[in-house]
């Protein structure tokens, strides 16, 4: 079972920018994959016989950028991706009120009480330092285990001629290019305050209208 929910950090619930996830596991694989040994060191002492559900957060505007440059001269060599994750100190603010809102809904609201819900008392590793649950321990805590959410996007992004962060036009043509248009989720000049697999679809279908136009006309 599990639950979806959606809230800004500024106040303007018509544009959320913190999506959350709630579901009911007890086995923490999925989470103890982002970060080697924290199976070992961390997720083994939280919650050890208890019941348990997760709550996962993600943030729908990240400010921070990465980038992808050429390896080398040899076109089957693997590029150099950086994520660049948190390059921005804004991205970890926004999580930590994300962080206290979560904590708010499961420890102060009574569907929750009820249950006796409340956040568990290990400290992370690496982040001993700083008093439990202040915003210095959240931003820890935040920076050693935040990552994208499997939709990564933006790479060739969508702009006009002579913007050289541009690398494709508004007809999916890579600029300097004859014949060569890109359709998927690396156009996004801006990534959805969601989920991307609906624009994605939505960037695939227009793609195919745009090479029917070139060949058979408008």
């Amino acid at each position: 079972m599990a639950g979806l929910g959606l809230w800004n950090s500024h106040g303007r619930h018509d544009r959320p920018n913190i999506i959350y996830h709630a579901f009911a596991q007890g086995d923490s694989n999925f989470y103890t994959s982002l970060k080697p040994g924290l199976e070992e060191h961390y997720m083994s002492r939280v919650g050890k016989n208890q019941d348990q559900f997760w709550v996962v957060m993600f943030l729908g505007k990240p400010k921070s950028r990465g980038e992808i440059r050429l390896h080398s001269g040899d076109p089957f060599d693997a590029p150099l991706i950086d994520p660049k994750y948190f390059s921005e100190k804004e991205d970890v603010n926004e999580l930590v009120k994300g962080f206290k809102f979560i904590l708010k809904l499961v420890e102060g609201t009574s569907a929750f009480r009820k249950y006796n819900a409340t956040y568990h008392t290990t400290k992370f590793p690496g982040c001993e330092k700083y008093e439990w649950r202040s915003k210095k321990y959240f931003a820890c805590y935040i920076r050693h285990v935040g990552r994208t959410v499997f939709h990564p996007a933006g790479s060739c992004r969508m702009g006009e001629r002579g913007d050289k962060m541009a690398v494709v036009d508004s007809k999916l043509r890579v600029q300097g290019m004859l014949n060569l248009r890109v359709i998927d989720a690396s156009v996004m000049p801006a990534i959805p305050n969601t989920n991307i697999n609906a624009a994605v679809m939505m960037v695939a279908e227009k793609g195919a209208d745009l090479i029917l136009e070139s060949y058979l006309g408008p």
